[in-house]
């Protein structure tokens, strides 16, 4: 989860909401407890390191609803230019990046999986919640690489809509 942390705050991503997955290993969860000063510092020196200009604030664990729910507070004012894209490992149900976008996207949220994927029911929770399901061919990616591959991407394709 500091590697994740580190990276998004480099790449200017202004809120992380670490997800209690069905798949997530239980001792990974137990050990982001307590950590909220050590999170401060590794956003503080990932910002100073890069210039990011952006506040990244790292809110409390939630499950995957309560993940949703943080969404729809924060996209709410920005209803129709803002999306959300969900990476998975499967091809169900997906649709090709740039589908999941548009032109004007102020606001936009990624999700992607623990170290054990999302499961079937997060997936259609994620689905139901406005997330647009978007698989990579290729390898399947470790959470933490699969974060960093996804900001990249994301902000990738909206600088392209933005031209």
């Amino acid at each position: 989860m500091e590697l994740i942390i580190r990276q998004a705050a480099e790449c200017g991503v202004k809120t992380i909401v670490p997800v209690t997955g069905e798949y997530s290993q239980k001792g990974s969860i137990a050990s982001l407890a307590g950590k909220s000063e050590r999170f401060a510092r590794i956003i503080k020196e990932a910002r100073e390191q890069s210039g990011s200009p952006v506040e990244t604030a790292v809110i409390g664990t939630a499950d995957v609803r309560g993940a949703c729910e943080v969404w729809r507070r924060m996209s709410e004012k920005a209803r129709n230019t803002s999306a959300a894209v969900v990476l998975s490992e499967r091809n169900d149900f997906c649709v090709p990046f740039s589908d999941a976008l548009f032109a004007g996207v102020t606001h936009a949220a990624l999700a992607v999986g623990c170290e054990g994927g999302i499961s079937p029911d997060e997936m259609a929770a994620l689905r139901n919640a406005g997330f647009a399901s978007v698989h990579f061919a290729g390898n399947i990616l470790r959470c933490e690489t699969a974060a960093l591959y996804g900001i990249a991407a994301l902000q990738t394709a909206l600088a392209e809509f933005a031209k």
